[in-house]
């Protein structure tokens, strides 16, 4: 994906935009300014041309540290002060493993939203310039099949009578 950013400079800058876009979720403040936000985000990788995958892959591993960081906050320590993986001196609290299993979920909604917002413009965008280019190209086709009868009327109306389309102008016209 190195080919989407100029400098070292412009990762960073990405970086932090994406910073305060996951620290904009984790407060809740799911607004107007976050819709707005998220289809700039959206419109930028459509124009790009960021396939989807790289956006998913690139959540599929946010999502995991996110995770890990939330049991690793929240998963009871033992007395030693050692990490989840080492052995509890005591059982889990009542409870705890529910408010873990909780957080954990709304953090995997909170990005499935934000997926979903940011590739339903994804997808938008690539379908208006699907239909700009089908415009585009129906206009030139008319443009050029006008001047191709324009000028055949043009010599028949001189007095060529032999005057006709070439080849290769489409049947229905």
């Amino acid at each position: 994906t190195n080919r989407f950013f100029a400098s070292d400079a412009h990762i960073s800058s990405a970086k932090g935009r994406q910073e305060s876009h996951w620290k904009r979720i984790a407060s809740g403040r799911i607004d107007g300014d976050y819709v707005k936000a998220v289809t700039t985000i959206g419109q930028v990788h459509a124009k790009i041309g960021l396939e989807p995958q790289w956006y998913l892959g690139g959540y599929a591993a946010l999502i995991a540290d996110l995770a890990a960081a939330v049991i690793d906050e929240r998963w009871p320590r033992n007395e030693a002060g050692g990490g989840w993986l080492k052995r509890r001196a005591k059982p889990i609290p009542e409870g705890s493993a529910r408010k873990l299993s909780d957080e954990v979920g709304l953090l995997v909604r909170a990005a499935m939203l934000d997926i979903d917002y940011s590739i339903s413009v994804y997808l938008q965008e690539a379908e208006k310039a699907r239909v700009a280019a089908e415009a585009k190209a129906l206009e030139e086709e008319r443009r050029l099949v006008s001047e191709t009868i324009g000028g055949a009327m043009a010599r028949l109306a001189s007095g060529d009578l032999t005057a006709g389309l070439p080849d290769g102008v489409a049947e229905e016209y």
